[in-house]
């Protein structure tokens, strides 16, 4: 089945008198000339014909009767219905004219495909053909607007009585992104919706039920055209989608692992412009190949699937969704229960919740799960605070003016605990400041006012033996802070090396301010002065350990390693810089990413949209490798052990998603292995689809050209790529018409065997028509076939020969 981003718009239908002639198709000697030297191995028999709904889209082919043979639906919302076309093995006695067809000359539908119709009672977006309930039969899945997925189930007798209905919030459905299909591996057949923020996956069960959906968490703007294949050759059906930012369309995939569950996002960066996608296995071998018309270059690429070796640095993120919208919140990691894996848990502001990602040892993060917290989460840190070995979640939500604390308990995260604080909360970190090995929060307090009077002050927070946190006592008393502007973010970090955390205060416009930390842990001296850190948020700096424990902070093209001397001032100990005029840095961290002795460096450059990673050469960093960062909205960075293989791994969080880079463990890319130019002028190439449309068992792509609507067959060979094979045209159009043009047409494609001879056949849906083009071979007339695409066809040397479609 094609896939394409084109919209159908009416325009007037001229077919081609070739077609309507009655003739069969084929123009081997004139292509021959004109570059299409394989034309003479392609031929079908007269077009058949069926009259549609102008607006009809999404067609989609199964046995929709039960009798072996193959039929066709069609969404036909102009008449609130789904079309069945059901294949007819001989003509009826009679069919009945259409009398509500007004044209002077009306095209006769043609007698194989019999009309059935199937009421709706809303508008379709988007339909799916499968067996949905384990009977054999194949049913359809539709989603009917605004809010409803539809299950038609095929009884026994042919009849479409059993339906079922599911709400599903926040889906903006479009043709093909519901898709069916087996991805858990246990042959039976699965349901995939894709939503705004969420993609709904049901999976069915043995009792011919569906689950309740299971969401994964999508990480663009619009996610669409899905299809399910095994891309990685690995036996299990993985994900395959686009997914839309901005002006740019990504290729995406999650793949099925060991355990029957789709993994996270894998992004292939290397294709950002494409038109029309469909997935083929084009070379035999396990694994089907993404067959895309790059819409930058106007040519056919052919992309394979394939895994890096082991222990390589991988050149890709890992995207990872928490479905939420644009007011982001943070990321923290923490070993929650107990299990000394570490997950990602996530706050997300605009649904009041938190995301916890679990840690699965050897294999990473799983989907991510939701539950219920404060409204409008700003700030999260995971600590254990009761020495249990088990991570508590606090957070801090302004707009419920509260700090809260979130335990992992049978298996889920409670509700969040308010911690009695007076004043209005503006943002708060955990440590251990007095090192007893109890973690404090301190907290940064608004106590009113306006102007020069108004207050911010510091507390400190302690839990008892009771489990009662008290942030007033003799020995901690608030303490009056006197800042520059007002605090937005509080990060306790040793800014003098001592080894004692300091008070780092990031202001709303202003460098951030600095207060040392006494031998008590409590603020002592403000420090000022040296080289100023700039205007940087609390992403741009990192505390992280080079030589020795650094404060890095990161602006312009250069990360540089701080610290603040004796006399409260601000030393440069070490820069390092992009050598790039557009690099931006915009976060740093440091880890092991070549597994050899030392520590790498990480830039973050937003400007370039690139990791760039300095190596340890002895104790100095090299500029190493650089990495795809694509439109990613950095935030911040973090480190740690994401698939328990004992090796730091990098976490960036971008708001409503964060990406991770595995260290030692390459994922998978998308590679070319063959592309095709059309040797034709002013082509616009719109949508593809592939199989075999000769029955000479190699594969053929049939690529549709809206600018000439026309059909160009390309031959594959897995020796010699993509040739030309031959080209025919679907219809002309009036030329006086100016800018009121035919618009994307044909809209649709599909190769299927609806004339019940074995022999794929090219379906077209054109304007207000159905157009089957029935497969002529092979040895229709008992001709014997060529076997190689390099042979010299027969028609081109010999012009008596017969020639296929002749």
């Amino acid at each position: 089945m094609a896939r394409s981003f084109a919209s159908a718009r009416l325009g007037w239908l001229f077919v081609a008198a070739c077609v309507l002639g009655g003739g069969s198709l084929s123009t081997a000697s004139a292509q021959d000339e004109d570059g299409y030297p394989l034309a003479g191995y392609y031929g079908f028999l007269p077009v058949e014909i069926t009259k549609v709904d102008p607006r009809a889209h999404s067609v989609v082919t199964g046995d929709f009767n039960h009798d072996s043979l193959a039929d066709l639906a069609v969404v036909n919302n102009g008449h609130s219905r789904i079309d069945l076309l059901l294949q007819l093995a001989k003509p009826k006695a009679s069919k009945v004219a259409d009398k509500n067809d007004r044209n002077a000359n009306p095209i006769k539908d043609h007698w194989r495909l019999d009309l059935k119709k199937l009421p709706v009672d809303r508008p379709v977006a988007a339909l799916s053909t499968g067996d949905l309930n384990s009977d054999g039969r194949a049913d359809l899945a539709y989603f009917g607007t605004p809010d409803r997925l539809v299950i038609q189930l095929q009884g026994a007798n042919g009849e479409w009585k059993d339906k079922k209905e599911i709400r599903l919030a926040d889906v903006d459905a479009k043709p093909w992104s519901l898709v069916i299909g087996d991805v858990n591996n246990d042959t039976l057949q699965d349901l995939i919706v894709m939503g705004k923020r969420n993609t709904y996956l049901l999976h069915q069960q043995t009792d011919g039920t569906l689950a309740s959906p299971i969401l994964l968490r999508n990480t663009a703007d619009e996610v669409g055209l899905g299809m399910i294949q095994d891309l990685d050759g690995d036996g299990r059906n993985d994900l395959f989608y686009h997914a839309t930012e901005k002006e740019n369309r990504y290729i995406c995939a999650r793949l099925q692992d060991s355990l029957g569950q789709l993994g996270p996002e894998l992004r292939f960066d290397n294709v950002q412009n494409l038109r029309g996608v469909t997935l083929y296995d084009m070379d035999g071998k396990a694994g089907a190949e993404v067959l895309i018309i790059d819409g930058q270059t106007n040519r056919v690429r052919v992309m394979q699937v394939h895994r890096a070796t082991e222990g390589e640095l991988g050149a890709k993120l890992i995207q990872y969704g928490i479905g939420g919208g644009s007011d982001v919140g943070e990321l923290a990691l923490g070993d929650l229960d107990g299990d000394r894996l570490q997950e990602v848990v996530v706050a997300n502001p605009e649904r009041a919740s938190v995301v916890v990602f679990h840690q699965r040892a050897k294999s990473g993060l799983d989907i991510g799960t939701d539950f219920p917290s404060f409204l409008g989460v700003s700030q999260i840190r995971v600590a254990d605070l009761n020495g249990d070995a088990k991570a508590e979640v606090i957070v801090l939500s302004p707009k419920e003016n509260t700090i809260g604390v979130s335990r992992f308990e049978e298996g889920k995260l409670t509700f969040p605990e308010s911690l009695a604080i007076d004043g209005s909360v503006k943002s708060f970190d955990v440590i251990d400041l007095d090192n007893d090995g109890a973690v404090e929060i301190v907290a940064v307090i608004d106590g009113g006012g306006r102007g020069s009077e108004k207050k911010t002050s510091l507390v400190i927070g302690k839990r008892d033996s009771a489990g009662t946190w008290n942030f007033a006592s003799e020995d901690r008393k608030p303490t009056e802070l006197k800042l520059n502007a007002a605090p937005e973010r509080l990060m306790m970090t040793d800014v003098n090396l001592d080894g004692r955390p300091d008070y780092l205060f990031f202001l709303n416009g202003k460098p951030p301010q600095v207060i040392l930390a006494d031998e008590k842990g409590l603020p002592a001296a403000t420090a000022t002065g040296g080289v100023p850190l700039g205007d940087v948020g609390p992403g741009a700096v990192t505390s992280a350990r080079l030589a020795e424990p650094s404060l890095l902070v990161s602006q312009g093209n250069f990360v540089r390693s701080v610290r603040l001397d004796e006399q409260g001032r601000w030393q440069v100990v070490e820069q390092f810089n992009a050598d790039d005029s557009t690099a931006k840095i915009a976060g740093s961290a440091v880890l092991d990413l070549d597994g050899k002795p030392g520590d790498e460096l990480v830039m973050v450059d937003t400007g370039a949209s690139k990791l760039r990673v300095f190596q340890n050469v002895a104790g100095s960093f090299k500029p190493w490798k650089t990495l795809d960062l694509g439109r990613f909205p950095f935030k911040s960075a973090v480190v740690g052990d994401l698939n328990g293989d004992g090796r730091t791994d990098l976490i960036l969080n971008g708001g409503m998603k964060f990406a991770v880079l595995y260290a030692g463990h390459s994922d998978p890319e998308l590679k070319e292995i063959a592309s095709y130019e059309s040797p034709r002028k002013e082509v616009f190439l719109m949508d593809l689809v592939a199989g075999d449309v000769n029955s000479d068992g190699h594969p053929e792509i049939c690529v549709l050209d809206t600018n000439a609507h026309l059909v160009e067959i390309v031959a594959y060979r897995a020796d010699q790529g993509l040739l030309p094979g031959m080209n025919f045209k679907v219809f002309e159009e009036k030329s006086f018409q100016g800018p009121n043009r035919t618009g994307t047409q044909p809209r649709e494609a599909l190769i299927a065997d609806v004339t019940g001879d074995s022999r794929p056949d090219l379906i077209l849906l054109c304007h207000d028509r159905v157009l089957v083009y029935p497969q002529d071979g092979p040895g229709a007339e008992g001709e014997a076939q060529p076997k190689a695409a390099d042979a010299k066809p027969a028609a081109a040397s010999d012009p008596a020969a017969t020639k296929p479609g002749s």
